[in-house]
């Protein structure tokens, strides 16, 4: 028997008062971001070596964000794309417009490791 899986909303990372402020992200991680998330995806989409897919790794102290930009960063990839597109030249548009696409249809899976 095949079990159907529905889609709800998905529960916030971030259940503190900050959570609800406008998220503000600097121009260096949006700069960065902007720079390796199209090549990220062209080496993917190329199946180059698997040492070219990196995994995004978020390090830092309590309280300092973590959970609030890994809550964020699928709007902020979707953000990058949009910027993109409006940037890039016509004629190069393709990668870009292949990301935007996923990126538009992704699915968001929100995995919690608190303490036992």
């Amino acid at each position: 028997m095949l079990l159907k899986i529905q889609w709800h909303e998905p529960n916030r990372l971030l259940h503190t008062l900050g959570a609800s402020w406008k998220f503000q992200i600097g121009p260096e991680t949006l700069s960065q971001v902007k720079t390796t998330l199209p090549s990220h995806f062209g080496n993917w989409m190329e199946k180059t070596d698997k040492q070219l897919h990196p995994i995004y790794l978020i390090l830092s102290g309590p309280g300092t964000g973590k959970s609030r930009l890994l809550q964020e960063f699928p709007d902020l990839c979707r953000r990058v794309t949009s910027e993109l597109l409006e940037e890039t030249a016509p004629d190069q548009r393709e990668l870009v417009e292949s990301l935007d696409r996923r990126l538009k249809n992704a699915l968001v899976f929100h995995v919690y490791f608190f303490s036992c």
